[in-house]
Protein backbone atom coordinates (compact mmCIF):
# COMPACT_ATOMS: atom_id res chain seq x y z
CA UNK A 1 0.00 0.00 0.00
CA UNK A 2 2.68 2.12 0.92
CA UNK A 3 4.65 1.51 -2.13
CA UNK A 4 1.48 2.50 -4.61
CA UNK A 5 1.56 5.74 -2.43
CA UNK A 6 5.06 6.14 -3.00
CA UNK A 7 5.00 5.74 -6.70
CA UNK A 8 2.18 7.75 -6.86
CA UNK A 9 3.93 10.55 -5.38
CA UNK A 10 6.65 10.42 -7.77
CA UNK A 11 5.19 11.71 -10.82
CA UNK A 12 5.82 15.35 -10.67
CA UNK A 13 5.05 18.13 -12.74
CA UNK A 14 8.14 18.16 -14.48
CA UNK A 15 7.21 14.81 -16.55
CA UNK A 16 4.08 16.59 -18.34
CA UNK A 17 4.87 19.69 -18.92
CA UNK A 18 6.32 21.09 -22.40
CA UNK A 19 10.04 22.29 -21.32
CA UNK A 20 11.05 25.72 -21.86
CA UNK A 21 13.47 24.78 -24.67
CA UNK A 22 10.29 23.09 -26.81
CA UNK A 23 7.67 26.32 -26.23
CA UNK A 24 6.67 28.22 -29.20
CA UNK A 25 6.97 31.59 -28.34
CA UNK A 26 4.54 34.43 -29.72
CA UNK A 27 6.90 36.84 -31.87
CA UNK A 28 6.07 40.56 -30.94
CA UNK A 29 6.27 41.87 -34.45
CA UNK A 30 4.84 39.01 -36.21
CA UNK A 31 0.84 40.11 -37.32
CA UNK A 32 -2.17 38.93 -34.87
CA UNK A 33 -3.48 37.02 -37.46
CA UNK A 34 -0.71 34.44 -38.56
CA UNK A 35 0.29 34.18 -35.10
CA UNK A 36 -3.34 32.73 -34.68
CA UNK A 37 -3.19 30.42 -37.73
CA UNK A 38 0.49 29.19 -36.48
CA UNK A 39 -0.46 28.26 -33.42
CA UNK A 40 -4.40 27.52 -33.64
CA UNK A 41 -3.54 24.65 -36.93
CA UNK A 42 -1.11 22.48 -34.17
CA UNK A 43 -4.18 22.81 -31.50
CA UNK A 44 -2.30 24.96 -29.02
CA UNK A 45 -4.80 27.26 -26.72
CA UNK A 46 -1.74 29.45 -24.90
CA UNK A 47 1.64 30.53 -25.85
CA UNK A 48 3.89 32.36 -23.76
CA UNK A 49 4.83 35.93 -24.31
CA UNK A 50 7.71 37.86 -22.92
CA UNK A 51 7.22 41.71 -22.15
CA UNK A 52 9.72 44.14 -20.30
CA UNK A 53 11.57 41.25 -18.74
CA UNK A 54 8.41 39.38 -17.54
CA UNK A 55 6.62 36.08 -19.32
CA UNK A 56 3.35 36.00 -19.58
CA UNK A 57 0.66 33.65 -21.17
CA UNK A 58 -1.63 34.87 -24.00
CA UNK A 59 -5.02 32.88 -24.93
CA UNK A 60 -4.70 32.66 -28.59
CA UNK A 61 -8.21 33.03 -28.93
CA UNK A 62 -7.96 36.34 -27.35
CA UNK A 63 -5.36 37.70 -30.51
CA UNK A 64 -7.50 39.83 -32.88
CA UNK A 65 -8.18 38.34 -36.12
CA UNK A 66 -6.08 41.73 -37.93
CA UNK A 67 -3.07 42.35 -39.11
CA UNK A 68 -2.18 44.35 -35.82
CA UNK A 69 1.64 43.59 -34.61
CA UNK A 70 1.48 40.80 -31.74
CA UNK A 71 3.32 43.16 -29.78
CA UNK A 72 -0.36 44.77 -29.01
CA UNK A 73 -1.14 41.82 -27.47
CA UNK A 74 -2.38 41.26 -23.51
CA UNK A 75 -0.42 38.81 -21.65
CA UNK A 76 -1.85 37.41 -18.44
CA UNK A 77 0.63 37.71 -15.88
CA UNK A 78 -0.49 35.24 -13.23
CA UNK A 79 -0.57 35.08 -10.03
CA UNK A 80 0.19 31.53 -9.14
CA UNK A 81 3.01 29.70 -10.99
CA UNK A 82 4.06 25.48 -10.56
CA UNK A 83 7.18 24.39 -9.43
CA UNK A 84 8.63 21.39 -11.68
CA UNK A 85 8.33 19.01 -8.75
CA UNK A 86 5.17 19.49 -7.73
CA UNK A 87 3.60 16.52 -7.09
CA UNK A 88 0.56 15.15 -9.84
CA UNK A 89 -1.41 13.82 -7.00
CA UNK A 90 -2.96 17.41 -6.66
CA UNK A 91 -3.21 18.29 -10.17
CA UNK A 92 -6.73 18.19 -10.49
CA UNK A 93 -7.34 20.91 -8.60
CA UNK A 94 -4.90 23.32 -10.15
CA UNK A 95 -7.05 23.64 -13.36
CA UNK A 96 -10.20 24.64 -11.17
CA UNK A 97 -8.36 28.06 -11.04
CA UNK A 98 -5.83 28.43 -14.26
CA UNK A 99 -6.29 26.56 -17.54
CA UNK A 100 -2.19 26.72 -17.68
CA UNK A 101 0.22 27.49 -15.66
CA UNK A 102 4.01 28.58 -16.46
CA UNK A 103 6.24 26.27 -14.27
CA UNK A 104 9.40 27.40 -12.37
CA UNK A 105 12.36 25.67 -11.12
CA UNK A 106 15.44 26.93 -9.15
CA UNK A 107 13.58 30.46 -9.81
CA UNK A 108 14.21 29.69 -13.46
CA UNK A 109 11.16 29.34 -16.34
CA UNK A 110 10.62 25.80 -16.86
CA UNK A 111 8.09 25.09 -18.89
CA UNK A 112 4.91 25.60 -19.60
CA UNK A 113 1.62 23.03 -17.93
CA UNK A 114 -2.15 22.65 -19.54
CA UNK A 115 -4.56 21.22 -18.07
CA UNK A 116 -4.65 18.75 -21.66
CA UNK A 117 -1.29 17.49 -20.32
CA UNK A 118 -3.35 15.38 -17.53
CA UNK A 119 -3.52 13.07 -20.59
CA UNK A 120 -0.01 12.16 -20.51
CA UNK A 121 1.48 9.02 -18.90
CA UNK A 122 2.84 10.35 -16.08
CA UNK A 123 -0.86 11.56 -14.62
CA UNK A 124 -2.01 8.21 -15.90
CA UNK A 125 0.50 6.26 -14.27
CA UNK A 126 -0.30 8.44 -10.88
CA UNK A 127 -4.28 8.06 -11.13
CA UNK A 128 -3.30 4.14 -11.36
CA UNK A 129 -1.15 4.10 -8.51
CA UNK A 130 -3.75 6.18 -6.26
CA UNK A 131 -6.26 3.94 -7.59
CA UNK A 132 -3.89 0.56 -6.39
CA UNK A 133 -2.98 1.89 -2.97
CA UNK A 134 -6.90 2.49 -2.41
CA UNK A 135 -7.92 -1.29 -3.83
CA UNK A 136 -5.04 -2.41 -1.25
CA UNK A 137 -6.36 -0.17 1.60
CA UNK A 138 -9.81 -1.91 0.94
CA UNK A 139 -8.42 -5.83 0.74
CA UNK A 140 -6.37 -5.17 3.75
CA UNK A 141 -9.55 -4.34 5.91
CA UNK A 142 -11.63 -6.89 4.54
CA UNK A 143 -9.24 -9.45 4.74
CA UNK A 144 -8.80 -8.75 8.52
CA UNK A 145 -11.89 -7.66 9.59
CA UNK A 146 -14.47 -10.52 7.37
CA UNK A 147 -11.57 -12.96 5.70
CA UNK A 148 -14.31 -15.92 4.83
CA UNK A 149 -17.47 -15.76 2.21
CA UNK A 150 -19.18 -16.44 5.55
CA UNK A 151 -18.39 -13.23 6.80
CA UNK A 152 -20.06 -11.48 3.80
CA UNK A 153 -23.44 -11.87 4.02
CA UNK A 154 -24.91 -9.39 5.49
CA UNK A 155 -23.97 -7.23 4.30
CA UNK A 156 -23.76 -8.31 0.67
CA UNK A 157 -27.04 -10.65 -0.48
CA UNK A 158 -26.67 -14.55 -0.37
CA UNK A 159 -26.09 -14.52 -4.25
CA UNK A 160 -23.39 -12.25 -4.94
CA UNK A 161 -21.49 -13.95 -2.28
CA UNK A 162 -21.73 -17.42 -3.89
CA UNK A 163 -21.13 -16.01 -7.59
CA UNK A 164 -18.13 -14.24 -5.45
CA UNK A 165 -17.15 -17.77 -4.21
CA UNK A 166 -17.65 -19.92 -7.57
CA UNK A 167 -15.02 -17.36 -9.28
CA UNK A 168 -13.03 -17.69 -6.93
CA UNK A 169 -12.90 -21.30 -6.96
CA UNK A 170 -12.01 -21.47 -10.20
CA UNK A 171 -9.49 -18.67 -10.59
CA UNK A 172 -7.91 -20.87 -7.65
CA UNK A 173 -6.83 -23.12 -9.80
CA UNK A 174 -4.72 -21.41 -11.94
CA UNK A 175 -3.19 -18.81 -9.02
CA UNK A 176 -2.72 -20.72 -6.04
CA UNK A 177 -2.17 -17.26 -3.55
CA UNK A 178 -5.18 -15.89 -4.93
CA UNK A 179 -7.85 -14.29 -1.80
CA UNK A 180 -11.46 -14.23 -1.89
CA UNK A 181 -11.24 -10.54 -1.75
CA UNK A 182 -10.05 -10.73 -5.47
CA UNK A 183 -13.39 -11.63 -6.79
CA UNK A 184 -15.08 -8.79 -5.09
CA UNK A 185 -16.18 -5.27 -7.68
CA UNK A 186 -15.64 -2.13 -6.14
CA UNK A 187 -19.45 -1.84 -4.90
CA UNK A 188 -18.58 -4.83 -2.88
CA UNK A 189 -15.93 -4.22 -1.34
CA UNK A 190 -16.99 -0.94 -0.01
CA UNK A 191 -20.07 -2.84 1.18
CA UNK A 192 -17.96 -5.47 2.89
CA UNK A 193 -15.15 -3.01 4.17
CA UNK A 194 -17.40 -0.58 5.91
CA UNK A 195 -21.08 -0.41 4.94
CA UNK A 196 -21.35 3.32 6.26
CA UNK A 197 -18.46 4.08 3.81
CA UNK A 198 -20.26 2.95 0.73
CA UNK A 199 -23.20 4.95 1.50
CA UNK A 200 -21.13 8.17 2.63
CA UNK A 201 -18.62 8.18 -0.61
CA UNK A 202 -20.61 7.63 -4.28
CA UNK A 203 -17.34 6.94 -5.56
CA UNK A 204 -18.61 5.29 -8.77
CA UNK A 205 -20.43 8.22 -9.76
CA UNK A 206 -17.29 10.39 -9.66
CA UNK A 207 -14.99 7.72 -11.66
CA UNK A 208 -15.04 8.05 -15.95
CA UNK A 209 -15.87 4.65 -16.16
CA UNK A 210 -18.64 2.10 -15.44
CA UNK A 211 -17.32 0.77 -12.45
CA UNK A 212 -19.92 0.20 -9.84
CA UNK A 213 -19.67 -3.72 -10.85
CA UNK A 214 -15.76 -3.31 -11.82
CA UNK A 215 -13.09 -4.96 -10.11
CA UNK A 216 -10.67 -2.31 -8.86
CA UNK A 217 -8.25 -4.22 -11.40
CA UNK A 218 -9.88 -3.54 -14.07
CA UNK A 219 -10.78 -0.25 -13.34
CA UNK A 220 -6.93 0.53 -12.90
CA UNK A 221 -6.31 -0.91 -15.88
CA UNK A 222 -8.74 1.12 -18.14
CA UNK A 223 -6.90 3.86 -16.79
CA UNK A 224 -3.24 2.98 -17.77
CA UNK A 225 -4.53 1.68 -20.91
CA UNK A 226 -7.70 3.97 -21.67
CA UNK A 227 -8.32 4.56 -25.08
CA UNK A 228 -9.25 8.25 -25.31
CA UNK A 229 -7.95 10.67 -23.15
CA UNK A 230 -8.87 11.05 -19.93
CA UNK A 231 -9.55 15.33 -20.19
CA UNK A 232 -10.93 15.53 -23.69
CA UNK A 233 -11.95 18.89 -22.96
CA UNK A 234 -12.18 21.08 -19.90
CA UNK A 235 -15.78 19.60 -19.23
CA UNK A 236 -13.72 16.38 -18.13
CA UNK A 237 -11.63 18.20 -15.11
CA UNK A 238 -14.75 18.69 -12.50
CA UNK A 239 -15.62 14.21 -12.73
CA UNK A 240 -11.41 14.09 -12.38
CA UNK A 241 -11.48 15.98 -9.58
CA UNK A 242 -14.52 14.66 -7.61
CA UNK A 243 -12.28 11.44 -8.16
CA UNK A 244 -9.27 11.96 -6.93
CA UNK A 245 -11.30 13.94 -3.89
CA UNK A 246 -13.48 11.10 -3.09
CA UNK A 247 -10.34 8.58 -3.24
CA UNK A 248 -8.39 10.51 -1.13
CA UNK A 249 -11.72 11.33 1.44
CA UNK A 250 -11.93 7.38 1.40
CA UNK A 251 -8.51 6.73 2.25
CA UNK A 252 -8.73 8.88 4.91
CA UNK A 253 -12.24 7.70 6.15
CA UNK A 254 -10.92 3.79 5.90
CA UNK A 255 -8.22 4.46 8.10
CA UNK A 256 -10.29 5.54 10.50
CA UNK A 257 -12.14 2.88 10.43
CA UNK A 258 -9.43 0.47 10.36
CA UNK A 259 -8.15 2.26 13.69
CA UNK A 260 -11.87 1.68 15.15
CA UNK A 261 -11.88 -2.12 14.37
CA UNK A 262 -8.47 -2.75 15.55
CA UNK A 263 -8.17 -5.43 17.90
CA UNK A 264 -11.83 -6.90 17.34
CA UNK A 265 -10.20 -9.53 15.27
CA UNK A 266 -12.77 -11.47 12.29
CA UNK A 267 -16.51 -11.36 12.33
CA UNK A 268 -18.46 -13.98 13.15
CA UNK A 269 -20.26 -15.78 10.23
Amino acid sequence: MEHADELAKLQRVKHIMTPVDELEWLDSAQPCSSARTRFEEPGYSYAPFEREGRVGLVRIVDLPDDDGPVSEAKPQFQPKELHAEDQLIHAPKWFNVQDAYLVRQNQELAGLVHYSDLNRLAFCACLYHILMALEQALIAHVERVRPAFDHWHPPLPKQRVERARNLWKKKKTQDAELTPTRELSLRDLLQVAAPELAERFELATALPYDCTHKHLKDLRDSVAHVGKPLVADRSALPWLRECTDAIHALRSALKDVDGAHKGEGPEAG
